[in-house]
Protein backbone atom coordinates (compact mmCIF):
# COMPACT_ATOMS: atom_id res chain seq x y z
CA UNK A 1 0.00 0.00 0.00
CA UNK A 2 2.76 2.61 1.01
CA UNK A 3 4.29 2.00 -2.40
CA UNK A 4 1.60 2.30 -4.77
CA UNK A 5 0.95 5.72 -2.68
CA UNK A 6 4.31 6.93 -3.03
CA UNK A 7 3.92 6.21 -6.70
CA UNK A 8 0.60 8.45 -6.83
CA UNK A 9 2.30 11.30 -4.88
CA UNK A 10 5.47 11.09 -7.25
CA UNK A 11 3.11 10.99 -10.34
CA UNK A 12 -0.06 12.48 -9.70
CA UNK A 13 1.09 14.72 -6.61
CA UNK A 14 -2.00 17.22 -7.11
CA UNK A 15 -4.94 15.09 -8.08
CA UNK A 16 -7.52 14.86 -5.71
CA UNK A 17 -6.91 11.81 -3.46
CA UNK A 18 -9.26 12.35 -0.22
CA UNK A 19 -11.83 15.24 0.00
CA UNK A 20 -14.25 15.94 3.23
CA UNK A 21 -16.29 19.18 3.63
CA UNK A 22 -13.50 20.75 5.21
CA UNK A 23 -10.24 19.89 3.24
CA UNK A 24 -9.47 18.70 -0.51
CA UNK A 25 -5.80 16.88 -0.79
CA UNK A 26 -3.77 15.31 -3.55
CA UNK A 27 -1.68 12.68 -3.33
CA UNK A 28 1.49 14.36 -2.36
CA UNK A 29 -0.74 15.83 0.75
CA UNK A 30 -1.78 12.37 1.92
CA UNK A 31 1.42 10.61 1.24
CA UNK A 32 3.32 13.41 3.16
CA UNK A 33 0.53 13.34 6.30
CA UNK A 34 0.99 9.59 6.37
CA UNK A 35 4.72 9.56 6.54
CA UNK A 36 4.39 12.17 9.63
CA UNK A 37 1.42 10.11 11.39
CA UNK A 38 3.39 6.93 10.48
CA UNK A 39 6.57 8.46 12.39
CA UNK A 40 4.33 9.84 14.92
CA UNK A 41 3.00 6.54 16.00
CA UNK A 42 6.63 4.62 15.99
CA UNK A 43 7.21 6.75 18.16
CA UNK A 44 4.55 6.37 21.32
CA UNK A 45 5.05 4.21 23.71
CA UNK A 46 2.22 2.04 22.86
CA UNK A 47 3.75 -1.28 24.82
CA UNK A 48 3.35 -4.67 23.37
CA UNK A 49 -0.14 -3.79 21.98
CA UNK A 50 0.41 -1.41 20.26
CA UNK A 51 -3.47 -0.14 20.03
CA UNK A 52 -4.98 3.65 20.29
CA UNK A 53 -8.45 4.81 20.46
CA UNK A 54 -9.64 7.53 17.91
CA UNK A 55 -12.12 9.80 18.99
CA UNK A 56 -13.30 11.68 15.89
CA UNK A 57 -15.57 12.70 13.50
CA UNK A 58 -16.06 11.28 10.05
CA UNK A 59 -13.55 13.38 8.29
CA UNK A 60 -10.44 13.82 6.60
CA UNK A 61 -7.94 13.69 9.53
CA UNK A 62 -10.00 10.61 10.94
CA UNK A 63 -8.86 8.44 8.22
CA UNK A 64 -5.54 9.51 8.02
CA UNK A 65 -5.07 8.78 11.62
CA UNK A 66 -6.62 5.39 10.81
CA UNK A 67 -4.51 5.01 7.79
CA UNK A 68 -1.24 6.43 9.31
CA UNK A 69 -1.95 4.07 12.86
CA UNK A 70 -1.94 0.56 10.02
CA UNK A 71 0.92 1.87 8.64
CA UNK A 72 2.89 1.76 11.61
CA UNK A 73 1.62 -1.37 13.08
CA UNK A 74 -0.79 -0.16 15.57
CA UNK A 75 -4.10 -1.08 15.80
CA UNK A 76 -6.72 1.46 16.01
CA UNK A 77 -10.68 1.71 16.95
CA UNK A 78 -13.32 4.45 17.05
CA UNK A 79 -14.28 5.56 20.08
CA UNK A 80 -17.49 7.31 19.39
Amino acid sequence: MAHDLHRLARERPTEVALHDERVSLGWGAVAAALDRATNAFDALPLGPERRIAVFAENAAATLLCHLGALLAGVSSVTGN
